[in-house]
């Protein structure tokens, strides 16, 4: 049987590699269990680590590259003892039948063709203290026999072997219970990530580029450490002197040809389906592809996803745990497969679960990308105090900016949100001309004309929003009776919902009783206000309550519960 030579040797190490001591020095540790197992995507550079580490170290070592031919029997043991007979002789006189004996239920001592000549060789003066043999990408296998040939020679080798393999997947090889025993050492795609330092010396190395600290935290938030992306990025860059975009690198040629061909074939059935519907959503998770997603079982899918190990990210939301594509892969799926083709009751399921579980700039976003403006339109009124309370409105403004005009300019909630922002950034007279547009809309028959729903409570609370937000305008451009004026006009009990803004407003009408020499309605209003704001956890609206009501109790001689 023919066997390619390259095969059974590591990978030629290119002269502008840079030093990866943490790599190296996990690969160092982890020989002292008999398995390691180097489990990334593709391109997180699982291959060249483990050859830069044998370069480096020289143990006695062995390799094999298994690609998706080998799920043959024969030829899988033929290319297995081929690379373990270039270093142990007694493997040499094997045959692809002798060493198939594995795929049979082993004997009680394990007496099978290959076993037994390791073990032959642990007596021989030759035998060296370790042995490291490398099965490059092992996630070629798919084959179930063979995998379970596979483990029980891992059960069974002798202890002198060390076998370190990769792949772009978690094998079914029974790993999990390696490593409850000590007997793995398991290198994920966190451990391979390069960071910032490392990408400024290797583009340095490899394409002659000087990066400053901007473009180099630039390259690093966009490939999130992904050798092959910071690759395809750099080569962008020599041509261009500019630093691509996520959405302008999905259209390089060599990345779609990269994802193409040696990712997305390998995956599984269930992910080659789902990814390109995946891939429209800023976030998924269990819960979510059950509540909008029915078509996939959502355990399954996400357990193929986890174990495929793409390049992806988890993080907690709640007591939810949320999957993130990477950006370039989430941009080469919609390319290829093409973006926006989501049914609409899909989408607006999405943006409804993102909206309910506290995730609004993704819900909002979402309808936005789809042009879903209605939608949007009443979002926005129905999650307007929520995105103040939680301060994502500076984050919204991309939405805000891309609702057209029929849809905002009659919109209150809408004409708020600008109007805040406008007076955060210090333009208190667009913030002034916001409100002002807004005051006819402050009605039942405007909310109803511009086709929003709402009911009594909630249209007293903006209104009150609004007349707090003129209040702190006036005060800006020196109308102090004005301001004044709408202070005392202010009904905080519709501020209820807002801790921090009703903290804030009861502060403004404790200071406005103290200037008009109220004193003890100064004094009720400002203990409000500190209660409020210890609720909120607004220290800054707390020591500005503070500082008015502790001269005003010491003026009244109250001086106990001023120390209080």
């Amino acid at each position: 049987m023919m066997l390619i030579e390259t095969k059974l040797r590591p990978p030629r190490l290119s002269d502008d590699l840079i030093p990866r001591p943490d790599v190296m020095k996990l690969l160092d540790d982890a020989i002292r269990c008999p398995v390691t197992a180097i489990i990334a995507p593709a391109g997180y550079g699982k291959t060249t680590a483990v050859a830069q580490w044998l370069a480096l170290r020289r143990p006695v070592q062995a390799w094999a590259t298994l690609d998706r031919s080998d799920n043959d029997p024969d030829r899988l043991w033929h290319t297995l003892i081929h690379s373990l007979s270039r270093t142990i002789e007694r493997v040499r006189g094997l045959t692809v039948s002798d060493a198939g004996a594995l795929a049979a239920p082993p004997a009680k001592d394990a007496d099978t063709a290959l076993l037994s000549a390791l073990q032959d060789h642990a007596r021989s003066w030759s035998c060296p203290e370790r042995l490291v043999w490398v099965w490059d990408d092992v996630h070629a296998i798919q084959d179930p026999a063979l995998l379970e040939a596979l483990t029980r020679f891992l059960d069974y080798m002798p202890d002198y072997l060390h076998v370190v393999l990769t792949s772009r997947q978690i094998p079914e090889l029974e790993l999990s219970r390696r490593q409850v025993r000590h007997q793995l050492a398991l290198i994920e795609k966190d451990s391979l990530s390069f960071g910032q330092s490392d990408i400024r010396e290797w583009v340095t190395r490899r394409f002659q580029l000087q990066l400053d600290d901007q473009m180099s935290d630039a390259l690093y938030r966009q490939t999130r450490g992904w050798a092959a992306a910071i690759q395809f990025s750099a080569c962008r860059l020599t041509q261009t002197g500019q630093l691509s975009t996520p959405a302008t690198l999905t259209d390089d040629r060599l990345l779609d040809d990269y994802l193409a061909n040696e990712v997305f074939p390998y995956l599984p059935q269930v992910l080659r389906e789902a990814l390109p519907v995946l891939a429209e959503f800023p976030a998924f998770s269990e819960k979510f592809c059950r509540a909008v997603l029915p078509q996939w079982d959502a355990r399954v899918l996400l357990r193929a996803l986890s174990s495929s190990s793409l390049p992806c990210t988890e993080h907690q939301h709640q007591d939810d745990t949320q999957f993130v594509l990477h950006d370039l892969l989430r941009g080469w799926l919609r390319r290829r497969f093409g973006a926006g083709n989501l049914p609409q009751q899909v989408i607006l399921a999405a943006s409804r679960w993102y909206l309910s579980t506290g995730q609004l700039i993704e819900g909002l976003d979402l309808l936005a990308e789809h042009e879903k403006w209605p939608e949007l339109s009443q979002a926005l009124a129905d999650h307007q105090k929520d995105l103040v309370q939680s301060g994502q409105y500076h984050r919204g403004r991309r939405v805000l900016e891309s609702l057209p005009a029929p849809w905002s300019e009659n919109n209150p909630w809408v004409l708020y949100l600008k109007a805040s922002r406008a007076f955060a950034e210090g333009d208190a007279q667009r913030s002034h001309a916001l409100c002002e547009r807004a005051q006819p809309l402050l009605n039942p028959d405007a909310i109803a004309a511009a086709g929003l729903k709402t009911d009594a409570p909630e249209l007293e609370a903006l209104r009150a929003r609004y007349c707090f937000l003129q209040a702190h305008l006036a005060r800006w451009r020196g109308d102090i009776e004005e301001s004044a004026r709408l202070t005392r006009t202010l009904d905080v009990s519709h501020l209820t919902d807002q801790p921090h803004l009703q903290a804030w407003a009861l502060k403004s009408k404790g200071a406005d009783a103290f200037m008009r020499g109220a004193s003890s309605e100064g004094v009720r209003f400002m203990t409000r206000a500190i209660s409020a704001a210890t609720a909120s956890g607004d220290r800054i609206c707390l020591i500005a309550a503070l500082s008015w009501l502790i001269p005003a109790l010491v003026d009244r001689g109250e001086i106990s519960l001023a120390e209080v």
